[in-house]
């Protein structure tokens, strides 16, 4: 489950459609194609003005593009509504996960038998507090993290894969699929996962 949102999805703060984060790519292209030409896209200069270590896990980058020249970048409004202001469909520090997809984490966290945290810290509480209480209701606790998490600092006993996520999850889904029978190759599709199995990925 994905508790604090995707970025593979866009979301309006008007009318609060979603679409796909492919689609808005598009339109970004479509829309902007003199100053990505002056940016220098796809070329060797561009590339140059992108700092590999100021990439950031919510998905921004640091460029060391003018401010003049970021004025100038055109942003789309909602194809749906036409005014509505689009931003990733993720909860952002500070924001409220929604109500619905919070109770139906916390029921999930209740009632499996293995949760597994991938790629997240479960630094903040609304994520921490499922994996507290998926372990004092019985179910094994796994992380998947090549980082510290608020599991070891606050004691929560869970098992550990220091590791990262994209080296360990694809064999993970093979062995699922195997074992449910599935023979959808990984790569293009995720098989059924079986309702006894929870997870609580980062965004």
């Amino acid at each position: 489950m994905e508790l604090h949102g995707s970025s593979h999805r866009v979301g309006c703060m008007h009318c609060r459609s979603v679409t796909p984060r492919v689609a808005l790519q598009r339109r970004l292209v479509a829309e902007n194609h003199w100053w990505l030409r002056q940016a220098g896209v796809g070329s060797a200069h561009l590339q140059a003005r992108i700092d590999p270590a100021q990439q950031r896990p919510d998905g921004d980058t640091e460029m060391r593009i003018s401010k003049h020249d970021l004025q100038k970048f055109r942003v789309p409004a909602c194809e749906v509504c036409g005014v509505g202001i689009l931003k990733p469909s993720v909860t952002f520090f500070g924001d409220i996960v929604p109500e619905e997809r919070a109770r139906r984490a916390k029921e999930a966290a209740l009632s499996t038998d293995l949760f597994i945290v991938v790629g997240s810290t479960v630094s903040t509480y609304s994520a921490f507090r499922l994996v507290v209480s998926a372990a004092e209701s019985g179910a094994a606790v796994l992380v998947l993290s090549d980082g510290d998490t608020r599991c070891e600092r606050d004691g929560v006993p869970h098992f550990k894969m220091q590791t990262r996520c994209a080296d360990v999850l694809p064999r993970l889904v093979a062995d699922l699929a195997r074992r449910s029978g599935h023979r959808v190759p990984v790569a293009r599709s995720m098989p059924h996962v079986p309702r006894k199995w929870t997870a609580e990925t980062a965004g």
